[in-house]
């Protein structure tokens, strides 16, 4: 159990990453991660507001970092691309459409769900986990369709990721990664 209060810096560090990722109740509950007086207020806070309330020592790198680097690995982008290339079947295809969705995390987590509160229910979810390794699928060509290589980012960029990154004793991420050039 992590604690709810208290020294952020006296955390576990599977605490402090749930925290930073946004599952503990510590930048989304309080004005400061540290301050136990703050009154819940429904705002996830800033970096800006909390990157001088503590020495971080976790990054979580999310798709953000990814986006920045590359427009394409935006979810309405990797949506068109797989419909484009008919990666989605006709399944898939439906299932966006009735989620109204073109963010293949949106459709994965509903599809998730439903096997949970199916396994929950006893019932049989084999239609909903084959859907699941569908999508995850056609996610992983569209993301290997649109990807850069390495060289395509520009040095300095690389440098200045590099140098960030360092400032922290856990790095995680869920970015998709630039893929080296052949040859490298």
């Amino acid at each position: 159990m992590c604690p709810q209060l208290g020294g952020f810096e006296s955390w576990p560090v599977h605490c402090r990453f749930r925290a930073i990722a946004g599952f503990a109740p510590v930048l989304g509950r309080y004005h400061s991660p540290v301050s136990a007086n703050s009154r819940f207020d429904g705002r996830l806070s800033s970096w800006d507001d909390v990157q001088d309330a503590e020495e971080w020592d976790v990054l979580l790198l999310g798709n953000g970092l990814s986006i920045n680097l590359w427009g394409n690995f935006e979810y309405g982008s990797l949506y068109e691309e797989a419909k484009a290339r008919r990666l989605l079947s006709a399944k898939d295809a439906h299932l966006f459409e009735r989620l109204d969705a073109s963010n293949f995390e949106e459709a994965l987590h509903a599809l998730a769900e439903s096997i949970r509160v199916g396994d929950a229910l006893g019932d049989d979810r084999s239609h909903d986990i084959k859907r699941h390794a569908s999508v995850q699928e056609a996610l992983a060509a569209a993301v290997h369709s649109v990807h850069i290589a390495r060289g395509e980012i520009p040095d300095d960029t690389l440098e200045r990721i590099k140098r960030e990154m360092r400032l922290y004793r856990y790095v995680f991420t869920t970015s998709y990664l630039p893929r080296k050039n052949s040859g490298s």
